[in-house]
């Protein structure tokens, strides 16, 4: 009887032996399955790090190429202010340079200038001869001033007319004499200053360029007549009317200084002639 009842048991307990092996083997299918799972999360998520690190890589080096380019571009902007700063100072170098140029080329002109004047006064009163004294003043005239065709004239005894004493390239029918009045260069000669056409562009044709009085002690003595000028000489120019001054006021005492001189023998005066004139 025993027997029977443990017999019985058993099979009444295999049911239950079956089940739990059942879920014994469900629940390991749910274990791999899970694992299955756990494995595939775990390799989608070190692909995933992997991909994150490359991302972080790159960014990390974008960024320091970023930071380079920052650098670079403030390097061009520094570039582009020192550039700005020595254009700027070029420009006032290149200003400068062209004012001082300027400026030497108005020096240089003074200096030449002054020195046709200095020129002029000496060689008109380096020679103690009429002739000498006349040869000067055809060098003022031909070689500073640019005249090719002028006259002299001086004053006549009587003071009445001008007489015709010398030139260079002056048509053969110039007057010989003229009228102190009534004459354009007599009229001159009376009032004393020049009269002069800068430009050629108010003188009529045949009409003189410049008529220049001679003057000696304050008294007008004759004047110079310019009928041209040279062909590469348009105009007179400021150190042309200087020079009309200085034939003005010194050509007058050069010629009759040398007339006296040569009148008195080529005797250069002693002490005391000079005191008993009242030195």
């Amino acid at each position: 009887m025993s027997d029977l009842k443990n017999s019985s048991s058993a099979r009444g307990s295999a049911p239950d032996l079956q089940t739990e092996r059942e879920l014994l083997l469900q629940s390991f299918h749910q274990g791999a399955a899970l694992t299955e799972r756990l494995m595939s999360e775990y390799a989608r998520l070190k692909e995933r790090v992997l991909e994150v690190e490359e991302e972080n890589a790159r960014l990390r080096a974008q960024l320091l190429a970023d930071d380079r380019v920052a650098r670079l571009l403030e390097q061009v902007e520094r570039l582009e202010r020192d550039r700005a700063e020595l254009l700027s100072r070029t420009k006032q170098a290149e200003e400068l340079r062209g004012s001082l140029s300027e400026r030497a080329i108005e020096i240089e002109s003074e200096f030449a200038h002054f020195a046709n004047l200095y020129v002029a006064g000496n060689q008109l009163h380096a020679s103690l001869t009429l002739q000498g004294v006349w040869q000067r003043l055809r060098d003022i005239l031909g070689q500073l001033i640019g005249a090719a065709s002028y006259a002299l004239y001086l004053r006549s005894e009587d003071g009445a007319r001008l007489l015709f004493v010398g030139g260079e390239g002056f048509p053969h029918d110039i007057p010989r004499e003229l009228a102190i009045e009534g004459s354009k260069v007599g009229g001159v000669v009376s009032a004393g200053i020049a009269k002069i056409d800068e430009d050629g562009t108010s003188t009529a044709a045949g009409e003189p360029r410049a008529i220049i009085p001679l003057t000696l002690a304050d008294k007008a003595i004759g004047a110079f007549v310019i009928h041209r000028l040279l062909e590469q000489k348009l105009r007179f120019s400021r150190t042309d009317f200087e020079l009309f001054k200085l034939l003005g006021q010194h050509a007058g005492p050069a010629l009759v200084g040398a007339f006296l001189f040569e009148s008195g023998g080529h005797k250069l005066p002693s002490a005391e002639a000079l005191l008993s004139a009242g030195f």
